[in-house]
């Protein structure tokens, strides 16, 4: 079979304009599972830049959001330059990230989709998703419809996103299949390297991660107080954050922030991987989330996480295997999450088995190869019948 990918996205998912995105990742699963991909690609910067214009007078002069990646009449500009490729070439059907790139799409080929939320799911709960024109917010609900109405079947990583398309866009649940979101990473260590891996940690101080961008969506203040609740406790322990800047300075030695890290550079993925390997545990108390496929990366290091019980992140935490789910957003849920915390830690047998559980659980379910074979056997499956 073959599969043609419509790389127009304007985010992660588009495997040309990124490196070690989900785009990429998927497209090489894909052929390492013997499927030919053909991805079609456009782009416009000038048109683009129209657009420019419209986000400044929303952001300038209505005080609101506005989303060049939603864009209707943009997104129809780019599915007519792709259509006559799409329609041309032999591929046996579509399959995109999100639905963006497909729902103005004018084809016969069967259309697959693989996403993490709904427009739904995001509104009002992502920080770009807060205070957007009502008109744009009717037509990203019809966008959306559109996609759903379009796609033969519809890949989400999380019941969250499930939910949401049943409930509020009226889709058939025969359309829906539930796949988590793998780990973005390309080196993980086998089950030996693990083990001693494991080993020195149980000899280590204590060490804290957390990782994400946005750092009030992402709940960073949240881990800080978790992590000030247990170092009171456990005074040799310390925390790394990557990829956001602190909005106010950090006065705690033991918190290390590193605002950047770029895999693509072999000296910052050593540095990565070297943090990866000396976590005890992730910390992700994100107040909204569609997923969290960090949780995967993390358990391919065996690294448990303690999250937020809230959004998507329950479909990426089995409990008790791979990670616990708290109510980070009241007091009580982050003294919870620090006690168990501090366990962990003292009770190196429990500790042990949980990451060696989170490993395992990488290797088995949350790694793309696994994730792209599930998704292939249900696309065969569809278009034998």
């Amino acid at each position: 079979m073959k599969l043609i990918y419509p790389a127009i996205a304007l985010d992660h998912s588009n495997p040309v304009t990124n490196e070690n995105q989900i785009g990429n990742y998927l497209i090489q699963s894909f052929n390492e599972c013997d499927i030919k991909t053909e991805i079609v690609f456009y782009k416009n910067d000038f048109v683009k830049f129209l657009f420019v214009f419209k986000k400044l007078f929303y952001k300038l002069i209505k005080k609101q959001n506005y989303l060049i990646s939603r864009e209707p009449l943009y997104l129809k500009f780019l599915n007519r330059r792709i259509n006559r490729n799409i329609n041309q070439s032999d591929a046996d059907f579509i399959f995109a990230f999100g639905t963006n790139p497909v729902a103005y799409l004018e084809t016969t080929k069967p259309v697959f989709i693989l996403a993490d939320s709904t427009f739904n799911n995001l509104l009002n709960r992502y920080d770009e998703y807060n205070n957007l024109p009502l008109k744009f917010i009717e037509e990203s609900h019809e966008l959306e419809k559109i996609a759903f109405e379009k796609a033969k079947l519809i890949f989400f990583s999380s019941r969250f996103a499930i939910d949401d398309a049943i409930r509020f866009y009226g889709v058939n649940p025969n359309k829906l299949v539930q796949v988590p979101l793998g780990a973005n990473i390309d080196n993980f260590p086998n089950e030996n390297e693990m083990n001693l891996i494991i080993q020195n940690r149980l000899n280590d101080s204590l060490h804290l991660l957390m990782i994400g961008k946005q750092w009030h969506r992402k709940g960073l203040d949240i881990g800080i107080e978790i992590f000030e609740r247990i170092s009171k406790r456990i005074k040799n322990s310390f925390l790394t954050i990557i990829g956001s800047k602190p909005p106010n300075n950090i006065l705690n030695p033991n918190i290390n922030v590193i605002e950047n890290i770029n895999k693509s550079k072999n000296n910052e993925l050593e540095k990565l991987e070297q943090i990866l390997k000396k976590s005890h545990i992730l910390l992700f108390p994100s107040r909204a989330e569609a997923f969290g496929h960090v949780i995967s990366e993390a358990n391919a290091y065996g690294i448990p996480a303690i999250a937020n019980n809230l959004g998507g992140i329950p479909s990426a935490i089995d409990e008790g295997l791979n990670g616990y789910l708290f109510d980070l957003n009241k007091t009580d849920g982050i003294e919870l999450a620090a006690n168990r915390i501090i366990e962990l830690y003292n009770n190196k047998e429990m500790y042990k088995e949980l990451s060696l559980n989170s490993y395992r659980l990488y290797s088995s379910k949350l790694n793309w190869n696994t994730i792209v074979k599930t998704i292939i056997l249900n696309i065969e499956k569809y278009i034998k019948y």
